[in-house]
């Protein structure tokens, strides 16, 4: 019977970030936002109301359902933030898996809406 170790080097394998990965490089708290963003697991309308705990999960910009690509690309209420954090725009590639930079840049921006993810 495989043991412990066995299943913990296998889930690793299949589990793996990418080498190139800099959230470990981040402080705690910007990687439990990042981490929250990537999974979708967070204190976001769509989330919430999937666990039921929001009567809705549309986002109070009234133009889609409150998800972490919605607040990142297109929400209008967060324009102003979303313009000055990406001057010349982002992927969500880029804003949750890019370098070190964009991922500071990711968690400022969600700092700066004052959203809790």
């Amino acid at each position: 019977m495989p043991g412990k170790r066995h299943y913990q080097t296998t889930w690793n394998a299949q589990h793996s970030l990418p080498s190139d990965d800099q959230m470990p490089n981040l402080q705690r708290h910007q990687q439990t936002i990042l981490f929250r963003l990537r999974t979708g697991h967070c204190r976001l309308r769509a989330h919430m109301h999937r666990l039921g705990l929001s009567h809705t999960p549309n986002c109070p910009c009234e133009t889609g359902p409150q998800t972490p690509e919605h607040i990142l690309q297109t929400c209008p209420l967060h324009q102003e933030a979303r313009t000055d954090h990406w001057p010349q725009g982002a992927t969500l590639q880029e804003q949750l898996w890019g370098t070190k930079d964009s991922l500071i840049r990711t968690t400022s921006f969600i700092q700066a809406t004052k959203l809790e993810v």
